[in-house]
């Protein structure tokens, strides 16, 4: 029985060590005077040495969501239910600023919070994506995913018709 175990955890922290397998660098930028901290998550195949292009995720508060974007890509992968992606995490220092492209005046919310969104999707879009593309075997294809103010981006950005994501 203890043989079992142990096999089972050396089995759990390799697949472990599988999800959590990135990089985390900041990108300089004329755009943003803060710019977000960039998480990169690679597909399993990536280093097998092949020449596979990848989609990519751009996943907003990307801290905590590039890696659970990371491990269900990753499972959904593994049962032929998703392609492979490489997930790209940001971690802004300023989510209300850098999520919302209005500032807001309702007192019900944070007033005067807010406003620096476009700038945000610019520094995506004209900073960090070609230096994504440039360094990693991307295919072209982007997403971006946000949930809660990084919803609002999403929304905005699809709604602002930038031809970035497709």
């Amino acid at each position: 029985m203890k043989q079992y175990l142990w096999v089972l955890i050396v089995v759990i922290c390799f697949q472990l060590n599988d999800v959590s397998a990135a990089s985390s660098f900041t990108i300089s930028s004329k755009l943003l005077d803060n710019p977000p901290n960039v998480t990169v998550h690679l597909p399993l195949s990536y280093r097998q040495g092949n020449n596979k292009r990848y989609p990519v995720l751009y996943m907003l508060d990307g801290d905590l969501n590039g890696i659970m974007a990371d491990g269900m890509i990753k499972r959904l992968h593994g049962s032929d239910g998703a392609y492979e992606h490489i997930v790209v995490g940001l971690e802004s220092s300023d989510r209300l600023h850098d999520f919302a492209a209005t500032v807001n005046r309702d007192p019900r919310g944070p007033v005067g919070q807010g406003g620096g969104g476009d700038a945000f999707l610019d520094y995506v879009e004209n900073e960090l994506m070609p230096a994504i593309n440039g360094n990693y075997l991307t295919n072209g294809h982007n997403v971006i995913a946000g949930h809660s103010v990084g919803g609002l981006l999403v929304l905005y950005s699809l709604q602002s018709f930038r031809p970035i994501w497709h």
